[in-house]
């Protein structure tokens, strides 16, 4: 009898043995591999997608300036009397109507001017005037009294949405200033599409012109010399970082929205620039040689 109970379990246990062999372990999900999972950037709009990723891990980067801002020129010079007192005025008081949506652009001409740039000196060219100070407004010379006129195409201007955004990534060493810009489609573009990317300098104490120094009673002012000897300038068109005027082509023939490419520079620090300074990234669309503006965007450093 005991011998028969001992055969009973011999067979049970071979047949547990048998069932727990035969059975087959589960296959391991190959997206739970970490050597198969890819982290990266996985929306096909931002700047830095990586279609070879299989995990998002949240760094994609997008244009981060969309808001529509119209550009505004002041031809001037240290040796004008009338930029010193009527162009700084027309100056403050676009600023004034405008104060979120403008960037100014101060561009000074005359040999005796020391703030001059050759990319000034190339919209001096692309946008001939007789008098000084002249204006610009997004990309319209104004002749006469700007305000009006300026302000008509300013509220033009920002009634529709901004067909491009900007991104923009800089590192300053000693002496120099590097980085890139990204211009990216906020809606279908058409044509030949430039970035310009420029260095604006502000703070520059520097003798100015002027009438009687009654624009500006709160500025010393020399009666004999008539001039202001220390005038704050600022907005100053100091360099194009790629020495092009109009900046750098990047579509040749329109893009679709979401659609980017990328500005790397690099620039050496002038000894005439201004203390301070910062970036503006401005869009231009060019067809049979004339530029017109798209957007702008300001990055300080």
């Amino acid at each position: 009898m005991k011998l028969k109970h001992l055969l009973i379990l011999a067979v049970t246990s071979s047949l547990f043995l048998f069932q727990s062999c035969d059975k087959e372990d589960p296959k391991p999900d190959p997206d739970d591999d970490p050597k198969t999972t890819v982290k990266g950037c996985m929306d096909p709009k931002s700047f830095n997608f990586n279609p070879a990723a299989t995990e998002d891990d949240g760094t994609c980067q997008y244009a981060s300036a969309t808001e529509a801002k119209f550009m505004f020129v002041d031809f001037t010079g240290t040796w004008c009397w009338a930029c010193g007192d009527y162009g700084a005025k027309m100056v403050q008081e676009m600023k004034a109507a405008f104060p979120n949506n403008m960037v100014v652009m101060e561009v000074h001409k005359g040999s005796s001017d020391p703030m001059t740039s050759t990319t000034g000196v190339e919209w001096l060219n692309y946008w001939p005037h007789s008098s000084t100070p002249s204006f610009v407004c997004k990309d319209s010379l104004v002749s006469g009294h700007p305000i009006s006129p300026s302000q008509s195409i300013a509220n033009s201007f920002l009634s529709i949405p901004a067909v491009v955004g900007f991104h923009h990534e800089f590192t300053q060493t000693e002496g120099r200033l590097a980085g890139k810009a990204y211009l990216q489609a906020q809606a279908p573009l058409m044509g030949k599409i430039n970035l310009g990317v420029y260095v604006r300098g502000h703070g520059m104490i520097h003798e100015q012109q002027g009438d009687d120094g009654s624009a500006f009673p709160d500025l010393e002012f020399n009666t004999v010399s008539k001039k202001y000897p220390n005038y704050v300038h600022d907005y100053i068109l100091q360099a194009e970082a790629t020495n092009q005027a109009f900046g750098t082509q990047g579509f040749a023939d329109g893009a679709a929205e979401g659609e980017y490419f990328t500005v790397e520079y690099a620039i050496d620090f002038s000894t005439k620039w201004a203390p301070e300074w910062d970036i503006v990234l401005i869009a231009w669309q060019k067809h049979q040689g004339r530029y017109t503006f798209l957007n702008a965007a300001v990055y300080e450093k």
